[in-house]
């Protein structure tokens, strides 16, 4: 980019100036900032300030654990044309891309399903060609069984009794909703929940407007794993193949991270046990010290890596100074704990838990005032009221809404001539009222956020 110029303060820190004068908004989309940090083969890195820390893992130098991997793949008739063209590109070079210690096989399901092989098999020049020729001549046809199609792919990875160390990994893709064999999303859930008892973790991809996001996001935070929604059919091929990299080195299982000396008030930690750390992921870990003017943290890194049992330990420890930043920190251990109580809900199949667990995100959200699926945000100026005029009359009678107790608010509640409200356990419905037309809006619970 012209006119960029790059500037180093010190060792540990950079300055950008360049010039966008002409378009802000392109040179924008333009400016990209890679950077890394040192990472060392130790218990990671841990930042402390004002009673909060946040501990990062991601460490270097371990061997790679061989996995044994299931791809489980939609073949349906909604998969013609682009979509089956794209993933039979993406599995090409996946299966050119495994380790000669891995085990691999496919499963392939429309109406019914079907096997690369009965059982896993080694990677070798021959499977790995045969394997290629079955993804090239796949042909979408019949409905959707995704039960079917997972079911097989975690009983052959549950037939494998081997004495070494493995990692076991199902990745699953689909572009529909489940239309034949057992359909019930729940019934779905329950029933891959129940077979895979060794925990398998299972990666989602969904494939356009026609896929049920619910249900395999559902899935993989069920099974210790993640979902990707591809929107555009002509880049799928990327993104599946982008999804086999994020899971395709595992460096240690059941990773179980302890904080010595009684320093850390453990109510607040958020989650220590890991299913699995990825050679392109990190373990991020946050909480609150039992007295706030704690200085150092003392940590240990438990879990099973290529060789057997592995333990990691001295952490970097660094005090974050009032620099300008202030709640850095703590800004840190919010998100994590919003983001934990979204997994959960996301995982839970019970209604009343699922309403609990959104009533718990929403009180937090707006403790917290953090925006979420949950929430909107209304902005305005420190130490104004809302009769100041920063909010419009439509968004000055949503804030004095949002601002009862939910507790308390009815069924129909007017708060001025011509609009009503209706309010339940998530956000309010705004009415607005001129004549005989009726405007109707539905808005989140609020979280207020003052500008000086």
């Amino acid at each position: 980019m012209k006119d960029l110029h790059m500037t180093r303060p010190s060792s540990e820190s950079a300055v950008i100036r360049y010039n966008a004068v002409s378009n802000k908004l392109e040179c924008l989309n333009k400016l990209q900032v890679q950077y890394d940090v040192e990472r060392n083969q130790n218990a990671g890195e841990i930042l402390i300030e004002d009673g909060f820390f946040v501990h990062f893992l991601a460490p270097t130098g371990l061997q790679a654990i061989p996995k044994d991997i299931v791809f489980v793949l939609d073949t349906s008739k909604s998969m013609t044309g682009e979509p089956i063209a794209e993933l039979q590109n993406a599995m090409v070079t996946i299966l050119g891309k495994l380790a000669l210690n891995d085990m691999f096989n496919i499963v392939v399901f429309e109406s019914s399903f079907g096997m690369f092989e009965s059982e896993l098999q080694k990677v070798t020049n021959r499977s790995i060609t045969d394997a290629k020729s079955m993804i090239h001549f796949m042909t979408p046809g019949g409905g959707t069984n995704i039960h079917d199609g997972l079911l097989a792919g975690i009983k052959i990875l549950h037939s494998i009794k081997v004495d070494e160390i493995r990692s076991p990994i199902i990745i699953f893709l689909t572009d529909g909703k489940a239309s034949t064999g057992i359909t019930n999303r729940n019934l779905i859930t329950k029933r891959v929940n129940t077979r895979n008892v060794l925990g398998i973790p299972i990666f989602s991809i969904s494939l356009g407007k026609g896929a049920d996001q619910n249900l395999t996001s559902k899935i993989a935070s069920q099974n210790f794993g993640f979902s990707r929604h591809i929107y555009n059919a002509s880049i799928s091929s990327s993104v599946i193949h982008s999804v086999y990299d994020d899971v395709a080195t595992t460096l240690m299982k059941h990773i179980n991270i302890v904080y010595m000396d009684n320093v850390v008030n453990d109510q607040t930690v958020t989650q220590t046990n890991f299913k699995t750390l990825f050679q392109n992921s990190e373990i991020v870990t946050s909480g609150k010290f039992q007295n706030e003017t704690t200085k150092f943290l003392n940590s240990t890194v438990v879990g099973l890596g290529a060789s057997g049992l592995t333990i990691l330990s001295n952490a970097s420890v660094s005090v974050i100074d009032d620099d300008g930043r202030k709640n850095t920190i703590k800004a840190i251990w919010k998100h994590r704990r919003l983001k934990e109580v979204m997994s959960l809900q996301k995982a839970m199949d019970d209604s009343r838990t699922v309403k609990a667990l959104k009533e718990t995100l929403l009180t937090m959200s707006i403790q917290y005032k953090y925006v979420t699926p949950l929430t909107a945000v209304l902005i305005g100026r420190h130490g104004k009221s809302d009769s100041s005029g920063v909010l419009d009359n439509d968004e000055r009678g949503v804030y004095a809404a949002a601002h009862k107790q939910r507790d308390q608010l009815k069924e129909k509640q007017p708060k001025r001539r011509g609009t009503e409200f209706s309010g339940d356990s998530i956000g309010f419905t705004f009415v607005i009222k001129e004549g005989n037309i009726s405007t109707q809006r539905y808005y989140p619970a609020l979280v207020f956020l003052e500008v000086a």
